[in-house]
């Protein structure tokens, strides 16, 4: 469908999400206050075309 990439996002006291997604092979982020002061979040993401 032409997507490029995958984002997801979650909190960092996810960790069912946390493992899933990162052994699907995507990459996370710790992004504080990402959801307003105090709340931060992880953001996984992955690319679908990786370099050759």
């Amino acid at each position: 469908m032409g997507a490029t990439h995958l984002k997801a996002i979650t909190t960092p006291t996810n960790h069912t999400s946390i493992n899933f997604h990162k052994a699907l092979g995507f990459h996370t982020d710790l992004v504080e206050d990402y959801n307003g002061p105090g709340q931060p979040r992880i953001i996984f993401t992955r690319n679908l075309n990786p370099p050759l």
